[in-house]
């Protein structure tokens, strides 16, 4: 018998125990010294246990002064931050653009759209199609877009029914007839650009050096304002805890 904690558990049951027809179930035992590692890694990371003498991975009452408490108003205009935790979750809310009807950052909405609707989709697209021979021809008939929309449909799906109900961000109905009246929108959109396209001009695609260029040069124009945001944090944070690796490298 082996004592059994929450590695042992979910999907690592069955590979940690085997069930024996002579007697009770066996172990496993490279697989259950796995699950355990793999525990005591996650206690380790979230300080629910620590180590004697380690820096990292202390006990967490050592992370703040003995006087934090005493000084609780110094210390937090040192660090440049509210006492009152609703102004800090206002100032993070209009730091990135919150909007209350939407509920949601103009900021976060701006990034993931530019993440996922350009690079991930209209850039690949355009680069095939700057080399492409027959680049007004549609890649898909009806067949290929009835199965596009059908996986496109299951992959937004499927997540959400297997995701447990506290990992699911609740939507209030003005948020969902927002986000369906502007996928709408921007559907129609597309298919009435057609109309007015203009005939494209023959041409000699660029090199791919070139396309290789400008996209470096555009990822790090996007990038380039958080890159600072987030050296400034580290900076901060040296500042404030000389002697400490900041917890943005240690993570």
């Amino acid at each position: 018998m082996v004592p059994e904690h929450r590695g042992t558990a979910g999907d690592w049951e069955k590979p940690v125990f085997r069930n024996d027809k002579r007697g009770p179930r066996r172990v496993v035992r490279m697989v259950y010294e796995i699950v355990t590692f793999q525990a005591l890694r996650d206690a380790l990371r979230c300080k629910e246990i620590w180590m004697v003498g380690a820096h990292s991975f202390r006990d967490p009452e050592e992370d703040l002064p003995k006087d934090f408490a005493a000084r609780r108003v110094e210390n937090y205009a040192e660090l440049r931050k509210p006492l009152d935790p609703r102004e800090f979750i206002a100032e993070l809310k209009a730091d990135y653009g919150f909007i209350p009807a939407l509920g949601i950052g103009a900021y976060w909405t701006v990034f993931v759209l530019a993440i996922h609707g350009v690079w991930s989709i209209a850039v690949p697209i355009s680069i095939v199609e700057a080399g492409s021979r027959r680049p007004d021809t549609p890649w898909l008939g009806k067949v290929g877009l009835t199965v596009s929309a059908v996986l496109f449909l299951l992959g937004g799906a499927v997540p959400i029914a297997l995701a447990s109900p506290a990992a699911i961000y609740p939507l209030s109905a003005a948020q969902i007839t927002c986000t369906l009246i502007t996928a709408a929108t921007l559907i129609i959109a597309a298919f009435l650009s057609v109309r007015f396209r203009r005939p494209l001009l023959p041409a000699t695609s660029a090199s791919p050096w070139t396309v290789f260029a400008i996209t470096i040069a555009a990822g790090l124009a996007f990038w380039l304002p958080s890159l600072l945001a987030m050296v400034s944090q580290w900076r901060a944070f040296a500042v404030a805890c000389p002697g400490r690796a900041s917890p943005v490298l240690a993570a």
